[in-house]
């Protein structure tokens, strides 16, 4: 995840995000997702044509930001590798270079977008959620960030980046 989250971290992360979305516990992430919908309802379900705040909470940044709010942002564990994943998910939204697929077709949008759109699936308002399984990994033979998701028959998110830090200092001072 380049100069934003270390090889350690990631898979730290990829663990997180398995076990919150994973079978075992998509219930209660639901749950707590949908009682966040009463306030922002768009989260995790994009709205077609959204205005520009509307478009800020259809973001992958500010649903992580609202699901994990119980978090202290202060100088320990885990609020600095917390604010580094935020910036990631920034980043991750913005990524237009790349491969990026979705049932085996092309996906026109972010990187982000696509997640976003494969969580709004999965996670349908006032529906039954189905679980999700997220994986990251490096590739010294891509030149371009690769986001493959499938739903069906079971969800799933794969990332991968080439193998060196995706993100320059100028990169990260922009999100």
């Amino acid at each position: 995840m380049g100069g934003f989250i270390g090889g350690s971290s990631t898979s730290f992360v990829t663990g997180t995000l398995n076990d919150q979305f994973g079978s075992a516990n998509i219930q209660a992430t639901f749950k707590e997702i949908e009682e966040l919908r009463k306030t922002f309802p768009n989260l995790l379900h994009p709205k077609t044509n959204p205005n520009g705040k509307e478009k800020r909470r259809q973001t992958l940044r500010f649903a992580a930001f609202q699901i994990q709010d119980e978090l202290v942002f202060n100088q320990f564990y885990p609020a600095p590798r917390f604010n580094k994943w935020l910036k990631y998910l920034t980043w991750l939204q913005i990524q237009q270079n790349g491969t990026f697929m979705l049932d085996n077709a092309q996906f026109n949008g972010t990187a982000g977008e696509l997640i976003v759109t494969v969580l709004a699936k999965a996670l349908p308002p006032g529906g039954t959620p189905s679980p999700v399984q997220f994986s990251y990994n490096h590739s010294p033979d891509i030149a371009d960030l690769t986001v493959e998701a499938i739903t069906t028959p079971h969800f799933q998110i794969s990332v991968t980046s080439p193998d060196h830090s995706e993100v320059t200092g100028s990169d990260e001072d922009n999100v």
